[in-house]
This record gives C-alpha cells, sequence and structure tokens, in this order.
C-alpha cells in the first residue's frame, strides 16, 4: 500500500487527517513533509500492520500522547504512559508565571518544590529554561512511585541534573528546608464528574492525578495549610474552572499575602499566586 492510500485508510477511520498522519509519521520514523511529498512510497507490510493497530488504539479513544509516547510541554520534549498525566497547555500558564517570578528574583539560588509532579513537566521545563541562568535546588514529589519513574526519565531525556525527586504523600516525606517557591497542578476534579469527562481523559488517564475529592478542593486546602511550614516566598496553584475564588479565600484564610490570580489564553483565571514570608 502507498502513503497515499495509507493516509486515505487512516482518514476513513479516524476522520481526522491531523492525527493519521501523525501516526503513520511515527510509524515510518518521517516528518509529515516526508508524507506530503512521497505519496507513491510503498509502506512495508510489517509497518501497514502496526500503523492499523495504532489507528485502532486511537479509533478506542486512547490518547494520542500515550500511543506516541510523548508530548511537547513549554520547550522540552517529555515522554508519557498512562501512569500520568498527560501536560496541558492549562498548566503552561503556570509556568509561564514560575519563570517570571525566578528570573526577576534577585537570589542566585533559589529553592523550588513541584508538588505532584505527574510526568515532572513544570520542574523539567524549569530546570531546563534555567541551566545557565540560576542555581535551581529544586525538589519534585509525587505519592506515585510509577509516575515518579517516568519523571526521572524525562530528567535524563533532557539533560537535566538539578532535580530531586522523592515519592511522598503531599509534604509527608519532604526534608525540613524553606522552599522559595511551592508549585502545583495537583488533582482538581470533583469525584463525581470524572464519569463525565471525555472517555480518553477519564478511561485511560490515573484517576489518581484527576480525583480531588468531593467538591475537587481537597488537595487545595492540605497544599494551603501544610506548605507554610515549608514556604518562605510564593505558593502558586493550578486551578480548575471556577476554583481560582476559592483558592484565594482559603490562601487568605491561612495568613497568606500578595493574593493574585493569573488569566490563562482563554482568559480562564487559571494561577492562583499567594506569599508567605
Amino acid at each position: 500500500m502507498t502513503i497515499y492510500k495509507a493516509r486515505r485508510l487512516a482518514f476513513n477511520i479516524l476522520k481526522n487527517q491531523y492525527e493519521a498522519d501523525l501516526l503513520l509519521a511515527h510509524v515510518l520514523n518521517v516528518s509529515k513533509v516526508f508524507l506530503l511529498a512521497n505519496p507513491d512510497h510503498v509502506v512495508d507490510l510489517n509497518m501497514l500492520n502496526e500503523f492499523e493497530e495504532l489507528l485502532r488504539r486511537r479509533k478506542n479513544n486512547e490518547p494520542l500522547q500515550y500511543i506516541l509516547g510523548y508530548v511537547y510541554f513549554m520547550n522540552v520534549k517529555l515522554y508519557v504512559d498512562n501512569n500520568v498525566l498527560i501536560p496541558r497547555q492549562d498548566t503552561e500558564t503556570l509556568v509561564i508565571h514560575a519563570r517570571e517570578l525566578v528570573r526577576n528574583s534577585k537570589k542566585e539560588k533559589l529553592n523550588i518544590l513541584d508538588m505532584c509532579t505527574g510526568s515532572g513537566c513544570i520542574a523539567i521545563s524549569l530546570a531546563y529554561d534555567f541551566k545557565k541562568e540560576k542555581k535551581l535546588n529544586i525538589y519534585a514529589t509525587d505519592i506515585s512511585e510509577k509516575a515518579l519513574h517516568v519523571a526521572e526519565r524525562n530528567a535524563k531525556l533532557n539533560n537535566v541534573e538539578n532535580i530531586t525527586f522523592i515519592q511522598s504523600d503531599y509534604f509527608s516525606s519532604l526534608p525540613d528546608i524553606k522552599f522559595d517557591y511551592i508549585l502545583s497542578n495537583p488533582p482538581y476534579i470533583a469525584k463525581e464528574e470524572i464519569r463525565t469527562l471525555e472517555p480518553q481523559v477519564k478511561d485511560f488517564e490515573p484517576e489518581i492525578a484527576l480525583d480531588g475529592g468531593l467538591d475537587g478542593l481537597d488537595a487545595y486546602k492540605k497544599i494551603i495549610s501544610q506548605a507554610k511550614k515549608y514556604l518562605s516566598g510564593s505558593l502558586l496553584l493550578e486551578a480548575g474552572i471556577n476554583q481560582a475564588q476559592y483558592i484565594a479565600n482559603e490562601m487568605e484564610i491561612h495568613s497568606y499575602s500578595d493574593i493574585f490570580t493569573v488569566k490563562d489564553l482563554n482568559n480562564i483565571d487559571r494561577v492562583v499566586h499567594g506569599l508567605m514570608n
């Protein structure tokens, strides 16, 4: 079968030429440009069988990122599998704001904590960005040992070495040090809402990374109250839709100052900042 016919076959199955081309290029280990420039190139039978298997998986709602095994986040490429939440553009808003704070800090050496690290996207993108600018001492924690294995793999893939990975249920296993910044994209979906999510989310992404308790706010309550012992600087939390005001109120109750929100590209309050001196 030629590339042209393989692309037509894939479109008829997925009804999405963009995803079909990504999968075919992945199997052939070529660029999408190659597919367009070489429509008469014959696809090897073994590769065609592999391609059809990937199409079947995607047709069954498995996330494209898990099938490909990678995702781009900020300026890094990350390995992902079903042990970690797929990094999303929402979280880039958190990283962009954290990056501004780090860059504007007068300190040359900073302690940073990435809690609920998952794939390591927050910690690794910051470490990558500031390789030559500042000395960052980054801790990345997660309750899931399997998630930490993915994060450690991603640190190696992106050649960053200044991250200490710790398996921890929130702050339970952390060393007794003060952090200049604590960052987190915690689980924030209300338990009953999980079953209403798209199949590619609810059926494939780890529930432990989604489930924020009955009201979706359990993680925020724990982090905001417990962070005070470890923080001498800013707490930045990614917020779900309509959660930012609650998070800000909770920070105020716990005596944080300089509380404000940061909007994402869709004009949604996506990040809440609070200061603890």
